[in-house]
């Protein structure tokens, strides 16, 4: 029984000091989870304009059947001071998304189907293109800046929907962002390329269409989530330590029957 319960002690130790902290999820709107009807201005988020529509499965986005051009967006409850910042800690912006309809490859169309946040220094955005480009068909893209629509993730299939995670990492007193599609790293852009002069959504994020600009997009949003770790595969909750404290009850079990 001591020989069982010094590796008890040895494997609660590890659990102890060498398991990783869990990520914490910072902010979340989950469609699906909220339930059809529910929007985020029923979370505390502030809605600019039209609201989208919660269809029980993602957050509906389309004003194309509506006279004139709209706009419809929802800014996120204000997090932490210094969650964002320019060089500093890591976090993570997550999102699951399908556009309907194509992004005019215009300047006043890049916040169709935008989100944006901003750190201290600079406001930052990427949209949700269906067709890359100037294109009206074929795989679209994730682009960011304003103008220029550079991108960030190429080549997406969008008659799925599919989950785009930004990390952030800190570099100095720089950052970069690291883009995931549905996991795996796809690309990683520097701050000066991204960032642009601005603080709207500081400490918070912005998603949907933000501008009455040419011609209204339609798209799905499944989740928009903040985290406080900046790669999707740390962003889950800490399972080791339960598996681990298992192993550990599993080895004095052990130890007793042979007893």
């Amino acid at each position: 029984m001591s020989r069982a319960l010094t590796t008890l002690s040895l494997l609660l130790a590890s659990v102890l000091c060498c398991s990783p902290a869990s990520a914490v999820l910072l902010l979340n709107f989950d469609a699906a989870s909220a339930g059809a009807g529910v929007t985020p201005s029923d979370q505390g988020w502030t809605r600019f304009g039209t609201p989208m529509v919660n269809t029980g499965a993602f957050l509906l986005q389309d004003n194309t059947g509506v006279s004139g051009q709209q706009s419809g967006e929802y800014l996120s409850p204000t997090l932490a001071a210094g969650t964002f910042t320019r060089g500093g800690a890591p976090y993570g912006i997550e999102f699951r998304v399908r556009p309907r309809t194509d992004l005019s490859f215009v300047g006043n169309a890049w916040p169709e189907m935008y989100l944006t946040w901003s750190d201290n220094q600079f406001n930052y955005n990427i949209s949700v293109d269906k067709f890359g480009g100037a294109a009206t068909s074929g795989t679209g893209d994730i682009v960011y800046g304003r103008n220029s629509f550079s991108p960030a993730i190429t080549g997406i299939d969008w008659s799925t929907p599919h989950t785009i995670f930004i990390g952030h990492r800190g570099s100095g007193g720089s950052s970069v962002f690291d883009f995931y599609l549905d996991g795996a790293l796809v690309s990683t852009v520097t701050d000066g390329s991204i960032a642009r002069n601005g603080s709207f959504a500081r400490d918070a994020v912005d998603f949907g269409d933000g501008t009455t600009g040419d011609i209204d997009v339609a798209g799905e949003w499944y989740f928009v989530r903040v985290w406080n770790v900046n790669n999707p595969a740390a962003a889950v909750p800490e399972v080791g330590s339960f598996l681990l404290l298992s192993a550990a009850t599993g080895v004095v079990l052990l130890m007793r029957r042979r007893k």
